[in-house]
């Protein structure tokens, strides 16, 4: 305001002056009133000028105090505040510890509690107050409630006695950091996770005097960077690591967590002398996550591979490797150098791994043991250990062997679960619980100090692991976190996971939304934005309002996700904070004050057209590539029309910032309309080369028709198209490479290239062979790019910076590339030479000794070429001590356990109890074992809680002994108890016995009865004939599989632990069914897709007929498959089997190759997912088996007696499960093969079909392996 009314009354004073002219010029009594009324104007003006400027204060010219060598945090933040302070004013401000003289007319001071001075004494020393107790009472004023948080902080300016003060004051260091944050984004600055924006350099840094005190509503605030994608960490070194971790603390975020797959090198361990759990990061060549094509850089197209430095796109830690041991090493001193830093930085860190395996088991204890121990030794400076359930095992885990001490834990626990209805679920959540115990007394021992975080995939409408919560809660210990990333898309629910608001208030819980998703929903490509501030500001109100601690985000991008992660950050300090406040912010701090208003019309524009802003589906990151994921979901016109309204008022905006010299601002602009430019050239070449590989595969099926001369004539007329169509990616890609910022941009570029470019490749292929013509990849002229690798933001004395950039500018010859940089404060700049390293990319490195607290600033300049770019800078500080953390050891054995007590509690079992010494320290587990009468000592368990049920426990005199287990492995005294169990009365009849009949079999279900541990299963064959025993069982079913043509009778009887029998119950008398040897349906595609019986049949899409196993069999293309219209034959309940032929050429993200049925609902299909077989059962039963592998013949069969699904593969049985269902969930549509009931490309099977059967009963093993024998060495 001050600079407009100055603007005011220069404008007068001009005026007044030409009336001078005037006046000489003969208008003269006119002209003396405009005169007097000028000047008037113009005195009022100034004065009120003179009257309203001393509010402001100047702080360009101020000194920085403070007690900041007391603390590595805060004088990290004062080299902060001192070097952009210098990079917005060009003053270097000048710093002093602890030195308050009122001589200085502008101070700066950086104040908190935790540096060994009280803050009321540094306030005293200061001047500022009397006394303590005068400080004292004002601190409580400013801070009232929030001195609670540790993060809280207070900025006030003001002016006292002449002198203008701006205090900073934190809590703890860390508060004074994001104060200091917060002061830079007052005087203009923008702090996203792509980078600083810096307003123009301006001589005067004014403030009026105010007070703002800060105070997070989310203790925890910050993301969940995941690895596996090469836009991901994956393919990150430490220069990125350190970018990312810069960013998200000045974004005021305090926390960073890593999950590791065990197919990712980070947590491996070292088990019997070999690294296990871990493999080498994965690179462009090898990468696994729907690669058409593994290339190496200098393969990549249209000349995008110029901007890669190495031969293979991936981690150096990978790159630089001779073998795989090295290989994971290196990736994890990678990772631990990254954590330091981001301690030191002020970030909280966790890194963990998915839980497997049967915790009851004692080699799985020692294992777990092991490998936290390793994760400790190997990252010592980890905040938490972030435990995770393995993926998908929301929907619950097969039951374990009967042997397991989980049934156990099962029946004791089932009282917290019993609200998850199914059984598999309730014993998955008692799984994970024994898990997280065990884990917690571990980590109780080894390192204290550490907390257990237990996540998993949740989500109300996602996999649903947060449902578990409410049952954990009741029983594990309450310092135990809850975390669970929530719904894969969050436009499905307006809120978090229900479980979290219903957890004890003492629970810590961290929801984690996600700021990109991978395949779920509408958010499935991360090559474009995915639109999701505004989901996010209904998600982090209900995290809020359900009393959340925490808010992180998982997400694989890092700058093109950092509308949403601002936002989120934003929010968790100011809950308050609307979405189009929000907006109005962010695009002030990114586009500049003149640009605001217009920038955040625009930016809700786009976030409101939803992810990839065109209204394709684009791809499925995790998934097998396609051009559209859903084909009913292509580019939209309407969309395309918005999308060039809004470049054109962008393109507006960015010549404005240009002409201005805003150079920040004008790269921020010119992102944008480069990425509405990409995303809008992809969408079309990929419809081009979508609507071409149609034609293709129509070509392809007349081809295997026989129809040579159809399918030519259709090639050769798509040949021009797909030069024009290559041609049109290839200027989309060139696109991409001007999106070159952070790592992970350069991750896009290579994933696009490994899968789009792949695809177009293989699409080339495949019509070059139809059409016979050769066609060659053309020639796109390489458009002018600039791309600069941003490195981390703080250097400490002693390191060097070295600076990448790929450039190109198309002159035939590599252009001169120069690096300006200057220290903090320093006017001109200092000019090195960058050399060429491969390509267009470029390096140099500025020696260490040239590198100075605060800082430097650097840019970049190519001689004729280049326009004038952004000036970046980089804070240098002191070294900062880190202390860290060390295992605890323990010199002497643990004392023994405490008042032990044995007490039967039941029949055949006992229930035993203890406490822990009052010295006890690091106890890991405790071992049990019985002594039954005079016999020996024999191990019970490995345990992890102070009690234990033990059963079965033969009646007589039983002895207990329990002893203490330390860290170090040392063992403590035995300690015994005896107890005496009683001969139980025998188990009571069996009741509810029902038998029903089956094709040549009877299956039996009855009620369960209570002690029960088996079931003798009796048959009668004749009214007179004696009763005789026929099975022994453990499950309340069983198929009996007599003789056909005659009625049976069949008793139950129970047996108990201690095997006494039960007396007989109710009789069931049925008679089996006839057995057919014929199926209900056979497929032979010999040429048709005729099958006996009078089914309607008809084809879909691309379908062909090419040589089967035995004749013909079915190829099927895109969009091919064959539809049997509604039929009771194959609307099967009961028994069935499954069998076919099947010969992929390629495998997509999850073919279905028969379908009767949908996911979660009614009827049967067999898939493939994940390269694995699947055989699904209604209403949720899943045996997945098996490997399929593209190019060969497997023989398929999936089977149901009644009792239990089995599948096999080429005649062999591979799998079992058993489902207690009465009947099958009855399918009433259409049967499909090679396409699913939502018809999808994900879904699609490309290759061969043939024989397909399908039965109403269940092959037995041997008819099975004659379905499969006389092709099988075919």
């Amino acid at each position: 305001m001050g600079v407009e009314v100055h603007r005011v009354a220069s404008l007068l004073w001009i005026c007044y002056h030409a009336s001078k002219l005037l006046q000489r010029w003969g208008c003269r009594e006119r002209m003396v009133f405009v005169r007097k009324s000028l000047l008037f104007l113009w005195l009022l003006i100034v004065s009120g000028c003179r009257m309203a400027l001393p509010q402001e204060m100047d702080f360009s010219h101020a000194v920085i105090t403070g007690n900041y060598r007391q603390s590595a945090i805060h004088r990290i933040a004062a080299r902060e505040l001192q070097r952009y302070l210098a990079s917005l004013s060009g003053n270097l401000l000048h710093m002093e510890e602890r030195k308050y003289p009122s001589t200085y007319p502008v101070a700066i001071h950086l104040l908190s509690e935790d540096t060994g001075i009280p803050l009321t004494v540094e306030l005293v020393r200061m001047g500022l107050f009397r006394n303590r107790t005068e400080a004292k009472e004002q601190v409580r004023r400013w801070f009232g409630d929030a001195w609670a948080s540790e993060d809280a902080f207070l900025l006030t300016a003001y002016r006292r006695s002449g002198r203008c003060v701006l205090l900073i004051i934190g809590r703890q260091p860390r508060g004074v950091l994001y104060g200091v944050y917060t002061l830079l984004e007052k005087l203009g600055v923008g702090f996203t996770l792509g980078g600083d924006v810096l307003p123009p350099k301006r001589v005067h840094l004014r403030l009026a005097p105010f007070t703002q005190l800060w105070k997070p509503a989310f203790a925890i605030r910050g993301s969940l960077p995941w690895f596996n994608f090469l836009n991901s960490p994956t393919t990150w070194n430490i220069e990125d690591y350190r970018f990312f971790f810069d960013q998200m603390v000045k974004m005021k975020a305090n926390f960073v967590g890593f999950h590791s797959y065990d197919f990712e090198p980070f947590c491996a361990y070292r088990w019997e002398g070999k690294l296990t759990g871990g493999e080498p990061l994965v690179t462009s060549t090898d990468y696994n996550w729907g690669q058409v094509r593994g290339l190496t850089t200098a393969e990549f197209g249209f000349g995008t591979g110029e901007s890669f430095e190495e031969p293979r796109f991936g981690s150096r830690a990978t790159l630089e490797a001779s073998n795989r041991e090295e290989a994971i090493r290196r990736a994890q001193k990678l990772l631990a150098d990254a954590l330091t830093y981001a301690k030191k930085r002020g970030l909280k860190v966790a890194l963990g791994f998915e839980l497997h395996g049967d915790p009851t088991d004692p080699l799985t204890q020692h294992h777990l043991e092991a490998r936290l121990r390793a994760l400790l030794q190997q990252y010592p400076v980890l905040d938490y250990v972030w435990l995770w359930q393995a993926e998908g095992l929301g929907s619950g885990s097969p039951l374990p062997p009967p042997q397991s001490r989980l049934n156990v834990l099962r029946e004791e626990w089932r009282q917290h679960f019993a609200y998850l209805g199914d059984e598999r679920r309730i014993h998955e959540a008692t799984r994970i619980t024994a898990y997280l115990l065990l884990a917690h007394r571990i980590l109780k021992a080894i390192a204290p100090q550490k907390r257990l975080v237990v996540g998993g995939w949740g989500g109300d409408r996602w996999m649903r692991f947060s449902d578990f919560f409410i049952g954990m809660d009741r029983i594990l210990p309450k310092d135990i976190i809850f975390s669970a990333l929530d719904n894969i898309d969050p436009a499905w629910e307006p809120g978090v996971a229900q479980a979290y608001g219903r957890l004890s208030p003492q629970r810590q819980r961290w929801a984690i939304p996600w700021f990109e998703s991978d395949g779920g929903g509408l958010r499935r490509d991360q090559w474009a934005p995915q639109c999701n501030v505004h989901p996010f500001s209904r998600l982090l109100p209900d995290a809020l309002h359900k009393g959340c601690q925490g808010i992180l985000g998982i997400h694989w991008r890092t700058r093109e996700v950092e509308d949403v992660a601002a936002f989120t950050m934003r929010f968790a300090w100011n809950p308050q904070m609307s979405e189009q406040a929000f907006w109005q912010d962010y695009t002030r701090r990114c586009f500049g004050e003149k640009r605001a208003a217009s920038m955040a019309r625009v930016m809700q524009q786009l976030d409101s057209l939803g992810p990839r802003w065109t209204g394709g589906a684009g791809q499925v990151e995790c998934g097998s590539f396609q051009w559209f994921s859903d084909p009913a979901r292509l580019p939209s016109q309407a969309n395309l029309r918005t999308l060039q309204t809004v470049r054109n008022t962008v393109a507006s905006l960015h010549a404005q910032a240009v002409h201005e010299g805003a150079t920040a601002y004008a790269e921020r602009l010119r992102q944008l309309l480069t990425t509405i430019d990409w995303v809008v050239a992809y969408d079309r070449a990929a419809l081009a080369l979508w609507n071409i590989e149609k034609r293709v595969a129509e070509a392809e099926w007349h081809s295997n028709a026989g129809r040579r001369e159809e399918a030519r004539r259709i090639a050769k007329e798509s040949v021009e198209d797909l030069r024009d169509a290559l041609a049109q990616l290839g200027r989309a890609m060139q696109l991409r490479q001007r999106l070159l910022v952070t790592r992970g941009d350069w991750g896009v570029l290579a994933t696009v290239n490994v899968k789009a470019y792949a695809a177009a490749l293989g699409l080339r292929d495949r019509l070059s062979t139809l059409s016979g013509i050769p066609i060659e990849i053309p020639q796109v002229t390489g458009a002018a790019y600039f791309a600069h690798a941003q490195p981390g933001t703080l250097l400490f004395c002693g390191e060097p910076l070295t600076l990448k950039v790929a450039v190109n500018f198309p002159t035939g010859t590599p252009p001169k590339v120069e690096l300006l940089y200057r220290r903090a404060g320093e006017k001109r700049f200092r000019t090195l030479p960058m050399r060429v390293v491969k390509g267009h990319v470029y390096r140099a490195t500025i020696p260490a000794n040239e590198l100075a607290p605060p800082g430097v600033e650097y840019t970049f300049h190519v001689p004729g070429h280049l326009n004038p770019q952004p000036v970046y800078g980089v804070t240098v500080a002191e070294p900062v001590p880190l202390p860290v953390s060390t295992p605890l050891r323990y010199a002497t054995p643990p004392p023994p356990p405490v008042a032990v007590r044995a007490q039967s509690t039941g029949a055949y079992r006992v229930m035993l109890r203890w406490r822990d010494h009052a010295g006890s320290k690091g106890i890991v587990a405790y071992e049990v074992e019985r002594q039954q009468e005079a016999g020996e000592f024999v191990p019970v368990a490995r345990w992890f809680t102070t009690h234990l049920i033990d059963e079965p426990v033969m009646p007589g005199n039983v002895t207990y002994r329990v002893r203490a287990v330390d860290a170090a492995g040392a063992t403590s005294e035995w300690m015994t108890a005896p107890v005496r169990v009683p001969v139980p009365p025998p188990p009571p009849v069996v009741e509810g016995v029902v038998a029903e009949a089956g094709a040549g079999k009877v299956r039996l279900r009855w009620l369960p009865v209570q002690g029960a541990i088996a079931y003798l299963v009796e048959r009668r064959d004749a009214p007179e004939a004696p009763w005789r025993q026929i099975a022994r069982v453990a499950r309340t079913l069983y198929v009996d599989a007599p003789l056909p043509g005659q009625a049976f009778a069949y008793q139950i009887r129970a047996i108990d632990a201690g095997g006494q029998l039960g007396e007989p119950g109710e009789k069931a008398i049925a008679q089996p069914l006839p057995v057919s040897s014929e199926p209900v349906l056979w497929l032979r595609f010999d040429g048709n897709t005729e099958a006996a019986g009078g089914y309607r049949v008809r084809t879909e899409g691309s379908v062909s007929y090419d040589t089967g196993v035995d004749g013909q069999a079915i190829r099927l293309g895109a969009s091919g498959a064959v539809v049997i219209e509604p039929d009771p034959r194959f609307h099967l309940t009961r028994e069935l089997t499954v069998s076919m032929w099947v010969r992929f050429d390629r495998l997509t993200q999850m073919p279905v190759l028969l379908a009767a049925g949908r996911w979660e609902e009614e009827g049967f299909f067999l898939q493939v997912l994940q390269g694995k077989i699947r055989f699904y059962l209604g209403r949720g039963n899943v045996l997945d088996a098996g490997e399929i592998q593209p190019g060969r013949w497997y023989h398929l069969t999936a089977t149901y007696d009644m009792a239990e699904m089995c599948l096999y593969l080429n005649g062999d049985l591979i799998a079992t499960q058993p489902m207690n269902a009465p009947e099958i969930a009855r399918w009433r549509g259409e049967l499909v093969i090679g396409q699913y009931h939502d018809r999808a490309e994900v879904y699609q099977v490309i290759g061969l079909i043939d024989e397909v059967r399908l039965y109403d009963r269940a092959l037995p093993p041997e008819e099975v392996r004659a379905l499969y024998e006389p092709y099988g060495g075919k």
